[in-house]
């Protein structure tokens, strides 16, 4: 298994307040104990299956969703089987978006423990994978405009969420209830365009 990790940002460990982090990193999966952080996350699967609890709601992920939490929204994760976790993640404290109130705004309105899964569909349709990419591309090789960068990607990252939620997340949110759910999930999500019967 290939070990790598880019990690940058301006975030000063201690400060809760400002400032944002990216990182991407390959590993064995392991469980994540309940946890908080002072920051917006948003983590994108490239590769691992995990169960992801959010408050009191379980979410499976699968390669290319993209699960968000907000400060205070308690998280943990584990993975059902033994797998490779491929992933990235953003963390934006409020202060890196000070200038953009009605962003934070929208993130904070969305009720705890809902609607924090983004499918991979949605992740591909909305161009959502791509600006992670793009921000992957800056922090890899960081340039002084680097953060001007992560900040203009973290604006459309809001906004493609926030179109989302609009538009698609009430009818396609996903909520994991029992192992058979899980299963027949799974292969609706990697079969929808074939004709798939009850059996």
């Amino acid at each position: 298994m290939e070990i790598k990790t880019i990690k940058y940002g301006n975030h000063v460990i201690n400060n809760d307040a400002d400032g944002y982090m990216y990182n991407f990193n390959i590993s064995k999966g392991c469980t994540f104990n309940s946890h908080i952080h002072k920051c917006y996350e948003f983590i994108h699967i490239i590769q691992g299956q995990l169960i992801y609890k959010v408050e009191n709601t379980d979410y499976m992920l699968y390669e290319g969703d993209v699960i968000m939490t907000k400060p205070e929204e308690i998280h943990s994760f584990s993975f059902p089987n033994e797998c490779c976790y491929q992933r990235e993640f953003l963390h934006i404290y409020p202060g890196f978006l000070k200038k953009f109130p009605e962003i934070i705004d929208f993130f904070n309105l969305r009720e705890s423990g809902y609607y924090n899964r983004i499918p991979a569909a949605l992740v591909e349709q909305y161009g959502i994978d791509k600006i992670f990419i793009g921000i992957k591309e800056c922090c890899e090789k960081p340039m002084e405009e680097t953060d001007f960068m992560v900040l203009t990607y973290t604006l459309q990252l809001a906004a493609k969420v926030k179109q989302i939620m609009r538009e698609q997340l009430p009818q396609e949110q996903e909520v994991i209830t029992n192992q058979k759910a899980n299963v027949i999930c799974e292969y609706i999500d990697l079969h929808y365009k074939e004709d798939i019967n009850i059996n």
